[in-house]
């Protein structure tokens, strides 16, 4: 009876054992089955940026041109005057007729013009363009063209040109206009209280590429209404978004 009872009890004891084993056994699968999987990923966000090139800036009748009283067909780096007449006779009052007008030039050297460039956030680009006219007369013209660069790594569009009047080298002193494409295409836009008129020239809207280039410009002339002794300064700094973006700046309408 002894050795009954003695195996009864071993068998018991091997029996919890096989059964905690067993226990073990599917607590280790459960936590095998609830290990976590994790996936590492990382995700680099492209740069809008855009810069004026380096001495592309250019204007029709600097500063520092001489006066030879010759015209352009022989000494075309001359700084004699441009001027710009609408169509009739004079004297000429708004509004203007300029179609199918073009500048002529004049052997006289009276006004002139200045470009200054300015870094104003301190990046290493030119990011701002201060445009100074000088002893300007009626119907007197100039130009101001320039390339910019898209120097970031998102396409862009170029969609709207901030002018500043007054200015030194930034856009907050006012008044400052907010020009686009459509506003250009119309009719120009009047400056100075109506003293100065410019025309934009193109690739308003031009997708540019990562370190591609587009010329750009502006035609500007004072008209009859310009008031004496007048310095007209004003700076430009151009809206570029991705190229995404350009319709939901830019109304097509």
């Amino acid at each position: 009876m002894k050795d009954v009872v003695k195996m009864n009890k071993q068998t018991g004891v091997l029996a919890t054992l096989l059964a905690v084993m067993a226990v073990s056994a599917l607590a280790g699968a459960f936590a095998l089955w609830s290990e976590d999987l994790s996936i590492s990923m990382t995700a680099d966000t492209g740069e809008v940026d855009w810069e004026f090139i380096d001495n592309s800036w250019q204007s029709k009748d600097p500063c520092y041109l001489p006066d030879d009283g010759d015209p352009e067909s022989t000494a075309p780096l001359s700084g004699d005057d441009w001027n710009l007449y609408p169509q009739g006779t004079p004297p000429f009052s708004s509004p203007y007729d300029w179609s199918g007008q073009s500048p002529v030039r004049v052997t006289k050297d009276v006004g002139c013009d200045e470009v200054i460039p300015h870094d104003t956030d301190g990046d290493g680009d030119w990011d701002t363009l201060e445009f100074n006219i000088y002893n300007a007369y009626p119907f007197y013209y100039t130009q101001l063209t320039f390339d910019v660069r898209n120097n970031g790594t998102v396409p862009i569009k170029i969609a709207q040109v901030w002018i500043d009047e007054n200015c030194d080298n930034t856009i907050d002193h006012g008044p400052y206009h907010e020009i686009n494409k459509n506003e250009i295409e119309d009719q120009g836009v009047y400056l100075f209280d109506g003293d100065i008129l410019m025309w934009w020239g193109n690739n308003f809207g031009v997708q540019l590429e990562p370190l591609e280039d587009a010329a750009m410009g502006m035609d500007i002339v004072v008209v009859q209404e310009a008031d004496e002794n007048q310095v007209y300064n004003f700076c430009v700094v151009l809206q570029a978004v991705q190229w995404n973006e350009y319709d939901m700046v830019v109304s097509e309408d």
